[in-house]
């Protein structure tokens, strides 16, 4: 039986965490591709909202805050991939 942190897969293995050098780009996009397809979904759901109820006043604030977090987790996501993000993180 082998634990999570023995075998050539194991994130504590050297050699798997030199020959996966694109985890940076990988992290980048799963964050833009997860924050757009939810930003699409809750624009949605505003949508849903204002043929609903027939107000205005709900549904734009909903999509202020969808757009606003949009906008920042996709602006995460670009500073995850920048080459400094390490000394980024330290600051």
């Amino acid at each position: 039986m082998t634990s999570l942190g023995h075998g050539p897969w194991s994130p504590l293995a050297p050699e798997s965490v030199s020959s996966f050098d694109c985890s940076r780009l990988s992290t980048a996009l799963t964050i833009i591709i997860y924050t757009v397809v939810s930003c699409i979904v809750q624009l949605f759901f505003v949508y849903r909202i204002w043929k609903l109820s027939k107000k205005y006043t709900m549904p734009i604030i909903i999509s202020v805050v969808t757009l606003a977090q949009c906008a920042f987790a996709i602006e995460t996501g670009i500073i995850v991939r920048l080459p400094d993000a390490d000394s980024f993180k330290s600051q």
